[in-house]
This record gives structure tokens, sequence and C-alpha cells, in this order.
């Protein structure tokens, strides 16, 4: 008897680990949590703009977290009550801790970033991004003040206006009235206070994008990176040039200012395999050494957005470029490398400029 309880209080407790256990339960919560929500997209212009959207469950997939915790990611599309689709990709992303369930909606403005074919590593850095973005983003209305915006976008020239939009769910009783009400920071525009919020690029009804657009929806291609091993046995290193750094500094009825910037001279290092807890080792080729340069990077690239876009004074090249370098060498000792300016100081270190993608996946190496 006591055999038996013991193999089905274990199978049960496999079956409560696996994936397949946390997308049913998750799926299951956010259904009957929102089934008598209406979601809408709210700025802090206070402008409201009612949304339909349709999760694509079957496509979803149960990564781990930071923190071991398993976060449920399924892509979203969104579209507006016209009809027309939202810009961009969004991802709705599903956490469960001792208080219970949490959802999130995450935005990149690359179309395909988050598809059938998003990858683990992408689906991590979406929910992160996400996270600090909403986190840094809570709703303030917008004042006629000299406090400045740094945005990735460049806004034109007619005095245009950046409004922070935020995806809503208000949920009602019975009798119509509201018991629930959840917000989260989405993505930001900068146009005229109604927004553009969609319609473009592949939609129908709006032009291609420009160069500038294109050039900000791509990521850091791993081709950008050349590895070789330096200084010691277990040691590779690559070096960088010319990261881009592309911002736009906008005071509300001024004309904005683009900032263009290089980070130059990074060196990366990974060692070229793991020892494990159990005695076996794992090797890390040029290839994933690269793949895990190039997320560093873009990873590092979206934190300095996400730091700078609200700053109420007008930051420096430097800070800015240091900033950046900061969280490319954390990112870097997550997975047991470094980035910085020397590294070993080998002659052998190869250094290139920035390549970036969007038609192609840029961790493919």
């Amino acid at each position: 008897m006591h055999s038996y309880y013991s193999l089905c209080c274990s199978c049960k407790k496999e079956q409560s680990d696996s994936p397949e256990y946390a997308l049913k339960h998750a799926k299951a919560w956010y259904l009957k949590n929102t089934s008598k929500s209406t979601l809408s997209l709210k700025s802090n212009a206070s402008v409201s703009k009612k949304i339909a959207q349709t999760i694509e469950w079957e496509q979803a997939l149960v990564v781990s977290n930071s923190d071991g915790s398993q976060v449920v990611a399924a892509p979203v599309s969104i579209k507006l009550s016209t009809g027309s689709p939202l810009d961009g990709s969004f991802m709705l992303f599903i956490t469960k801790s001792a208080k219970g369930y949490k959802s999130l909606m995450g935005h990149n403005p690359n179309k395909d970033y988050f598809s059938k074919t998003t990858s683990e590593s992408t689906v991590q850095k979406g929910y992160e991004i996400a996270c600090l973005a909403d986190a840094n983003h809570k709703k303030q209305q917008l004042r006629p003040t000299n406090k400045g915006r740094m945005a990735l976008a460049d806004t034109g020239d007619d005095d245009p206006v950046c409004i922070d939009w935020y995806y809503t769910e208000t949920t009602y009783d019975y009798w119509g009235n509201v018991i629930g009400y959840f917000e989260n920071f989405l993505f930001t525009t900068c146009d005229d206070p109604n927004g553009n919020l969609g319609g473009g690029g592949d939609g129908g009804n709006g032009s291609d994008p420009s160069e500038d657009e294109e050039e900000n929806q791509k990521d850091t291609d791993c081709e950008s990176f050349t590895f070789k091993k330096t200084s010691t046995a277990n040691w590779q290193e690559a070096g960088l040039n010319k990261v881009a750094l592309r911002m736009v500094w906008s005071t509300l009825g001024n004309t904005p200012i683009v900032r263009l910037m290089e980070a130059n001279h990074i060196v990366y290092g990974l060692p070229t395999y793991y020892t494990n807890a159990d005695g076996t080792t794992t090797t890390v080729s040029a290839g994933q050494a690269a793949n895990i340069a190039a997320e560093a990077t873009e990873y590092a690239r979206n934190l300095t957005y996400l730091e700078f876009r609200n700053s109420p004074t007008y930051p420096s090249e430097a800070t800015i470029i240091a900033y950046f370098k900061e969280q490319v060498n954390l990112f870097m000792l997550g997975h047991r490398g470094t980035a910085g300016v020397n590294g070993s100081g080998s002659p052998a270190i190869i250094f290139n400029d920035e390549e970036r993608s969007h038609w192609t996946d840029p961790t493919d190496c």
C-alpha cells in the first residue's frame, strides 16, 4: 500500500513539472480569467482603442526563467476594431508563483520576431525585456514640460509627441460592474497624439517601411563574430566594432535630435567547453559562442534604449555607450564569459564590424 502511494505521488509530481502540464493549466487559468474581459489599448495621452486578439496556443512554448520557474509563451495577433493589424509581433507570457498566475503581453517591432520558429532563447529574451519595459514605464500623463524621451525610431520633423501605449484588460461581473483591471506597457509611438498603430507594411493599406525603419527591426547577426582560441586552452575570444546605437531625443514642442552612436572595441570571451556537475564536458563551438555574443549585444542594446528613453536630462554619448557595454558584460557573465575593452589582449583576436540581420535568423551560426 505504501509503495503504491509513493509511486502515485511521484507520477503526479512528474506530471506537474512537465511542459504539457504547465501549458494546460496556464491556458485554462488565462481563458477563465479573461472570459468576461474587454481588451483595449490605452495611452498616456488619454486615447483608448478597442482591440481583438487571437492567441496561437498550438505554437506555445514553455521555457525556463532565470530563477528556474517556467514561462508559458504563446504568439498573439492583435487587430484594432477597424480590422487593421497592429504593427510588430506580440507574445503572451504566463508565469506562476506562490501568489498565483500572472500574465504579461510582450511586443517587438519586427513582425516576424515571435513566430512558430521562435527559439527558446528569443522567448527568454523577449520575456525579460517585456518585464523591464513594464517596470520602467508606469503610466504617466503627458505634460507640456521639457522632459525628453529617448526613442529608437526617427520621429520626423513635425513637432512629434511620443505616446506610450498600454495593453489593458477590464473585467466585469454579471451586472456590468468593473471587478478587475490589468495593464502593462506595450510600445511607444512618436506621431500625432492619436497614435499611428497599424495598417503598415504587409497590412495592405500602408506604405513600405523606410530604410531607417527596416534597420531598426534588425538584430545583431552572429556572423559579426569570429571566435578564436586565445590565451588559454579553455578560452575563445572575438572582437566587435561599430555596434550601432541609434536613438532620438525629442522634447515636447521641439524638433527631435537624432543620436547616432557607435560602440567600438568590445572583446567577447567564452570557454571552449563547460565542465558539468557529473564530470562530463559540454563543448562550446565557435558558432555557438557567436550566437551567445549576438544575443548579448542585442539584449544590451534593448536595455540601453529602455534605460535612457525617459531620461529627464540629455545623457552624454559616453554615458550611453558605457551603460551598453556594462549590460553586454553582465549577459556574458551569465554564460560564464566576459565582455570588455581588452580581453586577454591576444593578437589572435579578430575584430569585425557589426552586421545586422532581419530576413534570416540572427543566431543561426
